[in-house]
């Protein structure tokens, strides 16, 4: 796990961000989960220590939940992405950036389609009262 000697003697309220993140690690890979749950794992972390732990998530065989706003790191160790907006889960069977852009899409698909559906609205509003009977033909 890439602990030295000498901070395998430090007691756990000494280490840093990193090595802490390191720490849990290890306790969870000694654990065998099937499934680890990742909260801002990159938070508070050196350059060595972030590219570690890209290294050991890419690596990792079993599954995992990651939760962080390091696009970076979420492109380079997921495969699938969940985007929570307006209180609505948009999942993805794509890495995080790749997510965003085909949400961005949507969006952009969604309002090209109001847009249209809003047009044809004020289209038979303009027509005059006899739109309102189309179809009745009795």
């Amino acid at each position: 796990m890439g602990f030295t000697p000498a901070v395998m003697e430090q007691q756990t309220a000494t280490l840093s961000g990193g090595q802490h993140t390191r720490l849990l690690l290890a306790r969870a890979l000694i654990r065998q989960p099937d499934l680890l749950l990742l909260d801002e794992p990159g938070n508070h972390l050196d350059l060595p220590t972030l590219l570690w732990l890209e290294s050991f998530l890419q690596t990792w065989q079993g599954s995992f939940v990651l939760v962080s706003h390091d696009n970076t790191l979420l492109d380079a160790v997921t495969n699938a992405s969940w985007i929570l907006r307006d209180q609505t889960l948009h999942c993805f069977a794509l890495p995080c950036s790749a997510a965003r852009q085909a949400l961005q899409e949507q969006d952009e698909s969604a309002a090209l389609r109001h847009k249209a559906e809003q047009k044809e609205i004020d289209r038979v509003s303009a027509s005059g009262p006899a739109a309102g009977h189309l179809g009745s033909g009795l």
